[in-house]
C-alpha cells in the first residue's frame, strides 16, 4: 500500500521552478569562474572527462621527457612516480621510453612490483623520501598525495629535484558546484607560496571529472628555479 501523498500541480510547479533556478545558478557559477570570475589568469578551469586527463598527463609528461633528453643527451633520465601504488603507471612509461631510469615511491609495498623489473620501487613518506638531493630530473604525482601533507611533498620534490627539474601533480580538490572565486584567491596565495619554496609555476588549471564532471582536480606543472 502506498501511503505518499500525492502533489498538488501547485506543489509540481513549485518544484519544477526550483530545480530549474538551481541549473541557472550552477550555470552562472561555470560561466563566471570560466570567463573572468578568477582574480588572476594562471587558474583556467574546463570540464575534462577522466580519460581525457589521463590523456593529457600522459602527453605533457611525454611532451617533457622528450624535451629532457634532448638537454641530457647521453645521460639517462630519472623520473620519481610519487604514490605508485600497484606501479603499473610508471612501468608503462618506462616501457614507452626505455631511457629513464624509472623510479616508484608508496607508503606500502605490493606483490605487483616484482613483476615490474624495469622501475626501482621504494617504500617512504612522499614528505621524506630518503633520495639523495638534487637526483631527478622529473617528478609527476597522479593522485598520489591524496593521504600526504602537500606543502611538505612539494618542499621534498624541490630538494630531491635538479636545477630546472620538472614537477607534475594532479591533486583531487572537491565539487565543482562549490567552486567560488575564494577559491581561487586561496590558489593564488598557494601560487605565492609555491614560488617562495623555490618554484616557478607554469600552468595551474581546474579540471572536472567523474559522474556529471562534478569531482574536481588541481593540475599543477612547475619548474624547479
Amino acid at each position: 500500500m502506498n501511503f505518499r501523498k500525492p502533489r498538488s500541480p501547485e506543489d509540481a510547479l513549485k518544484r519544477r521552478r526550483l530545480g530549474k533556478r538551481l541549473r541557472q545558478d550552477r550555470k552562472k557559477d561555470w560561466q563566471s569562474l570560466r570567463y573572468g570570475g578568477s582574480p588572476s589568469d594562471l587558474w583556467s578551469v574546463r570540464r575534462t572527462p577522466l580519460r581525457a586527463i589521463e590523456s593529457d598527463f600522459r602527453a605533457k609528461f611525454s611532451s617533457i621527457v622528450q624535451n629532457l633528453q634532448m638537454c641530457a643527451g647521453t645521460r639517462q633520465i630519472r623520473v620519481l612516480d610519487l604514490g605508485c601504488l600497484d606501479g603499473e603507471a610508471i612501468s608503462q612509461l618506462a616501457a614507452d621510453f626505455p631511457n629513464i631510469k624509472a623510479h616508484g615511491l608508496s607508503l606500502k609495498r605490493l606483490d605487483s612490483w616484482k613483476k615490474y623489473r624495469t622501475v626501482a620501487f621504494r617504500v617512504a613518506h612522499a614528505e621524506k623520501t630518503r633520495f639523495p638531493a638534487n637526483h631527478f630530473d622529473l617528478i609527476y604525482s597522479y593522485f598520489g598525495l591524496t593521504h600526504s601533507d602537500f606543502e611538505s611533498s612539494v618542499k621534498e620534490a624541490h630538494r630531491i629535484l635538479l636545477s630546472g627539474g620538472e614537477l607534475l601533480v594532479n591533486q583531487e580538490v572537491g565539487n565543482l558546484y562549490g567552486l567560488r572565486g575564494s577559491d581561487f584567491d586561496l590558489l593564488n596565495q598557494q601560487k605565492k607560496r609555491l614560488e617562495e619554496l623555490g618554484f616557478e609555476v607554469l600552468k595551474g588549471a581546474f579540471l572536472g571529472m567523474g559522474v556529471g564532471n562534478q569531482l574536481i582536480c588541481k593540475f599543477f606543472h612547475l619548474r624547479k628555479k
